[in-house]
């Protein structure tokens, strides 16, 4: 969560060039339609990118940076008004789908049956997915609102959760890595001091019958 792109654009463009990384997903970037002049700053050369900003109202809106060798293919389900979601598959020959979220902090009692039903028509036609963005929902608190409903719903869609860790300055987890059928590796939060969220990197498998490389996120 980078709390606006258009002043971190070369923080952002360092942060992947130094660390390797074959994916860098985005959240909040608060980029308005038909601008993504940031997106493009944040891009190395030899890397491309998808954008979904938000269409109505400021804030929000989710984007992927990553290498030309994968190649992306967005796709999309429905339109939902609880949460900003960018869906692409990856080398499609392998059926793998990136779902990028990202949930307002205001509760919104639609947004558990809106996930779901966005996940589950994923999970119906691919048998590998990654869901990962912020979905500022206190995991490890379950006093907290969503939360039971939250966990009860990832666990009946076969979804595991692999951050375990802080994500935030205040100390909770709201920066989530769900998955199924890939295990996310070497999970790790480095704090990036583009907001007050850290970044989480980890090593998947996303094409084995292509690459055979773990491809760092």
């Amino acid at each position: 969560n980078v709390r606006s792109l258009n002043n971190k654009s070369f923080l952002c463009h360092d942060f992947i060039t130094l660390n390797n990384l074959d994916f860098f997903i985005i959240t909040e970037t608060w980029l308005p339609e038909g601008d993504d002049s940031a997106l493009i700053e944040a891009t190395p050369p030899d890397y491309t990118h998808l954008n979904q900003p938000r269409l109505s109202g400021k804030g929000g809106g989710v984007a992927a940076i990553f290498r030309n060798v994968f190649k992306c293919i967005p796709v999309s389900y429905n339109s939902y008004t609880s949460f900003d979601y960018l869906g692409f598959m990856v080398n499609s020959c392998d059926s793998i789908i990136i779902i990028i979220i990202y949930r307002p902090p205001k509760t919104n009692s639609v947004f558990i049956q809106e996930f779901a039903e966005l996940v589950s028509y994923f999970i119906t036609k691919h048998d590998r997915i990654l869901i990962l963005g912020d979905f500022n929902i206190h995991v490890f608190c379950p006093t907290h609102p969503l939360v039971n409903d939250f966990i009860e719903t990832i666990d009946s869609l076969g979804l595991s959760q692999a951050v375990q860790v802080p994500t935030h300055n205040k100390g909770h987890t709201l920066d989530l890595v769900l998955h199924s059928g890939v295990t996310p590796q070497n999970v790790e939060t480095k704090d990036i001091c583009v907001s007050d969220h850290k970044a989480i990197l980890f090593s998947a498998i996303l094409s084995p019958q292509s690459f055979n490389h773990s491809a760092p996120v």
